[in-house]
This record gives C-alpha cells, sequence and structure tokens, in this order.
C-alpha cells in the first residue's frame, strides 16, 4: 500500500489511522470561526 501511495510505511499508516478516525469517530459541527480579540484576552 505505502508504494502504491507514494510514501513510507510510516506515512500509509498515518493515512490510514487519520481516514479510519474520520470515518469512526465522531465529528464536531463547524464554529462561528476564530476567537475574537476579547475572547483570546480571557483565556490568556
Amino acid at each position: 500500500m505505502a508504494e502504491r501511495l507514494g510514501v513510507d510505511e510510516t506515512q500509509a499508516i498515518h493515512l490510514a489511522l487519520h481516514n479510519l478516525a474520520v470515518k469512526l469517530l465522531p465529528q464536531y459541527e463547524a464554529d462561528e470561526g476564530p476567537l475574537t480579540a476579547a475572547q483570546v484576552r480571557q483565556i490568556k
């Protein structure tokens, strides 16, 4: 599979795990976008 994808074996495993996670794990809905400056100050 790695050879067919043109990557090394480690990268092939990472790609497979990523695809599995996207398919099986719940995905969060998109939020309102980036934080405002006020929100960043509150976090800090």
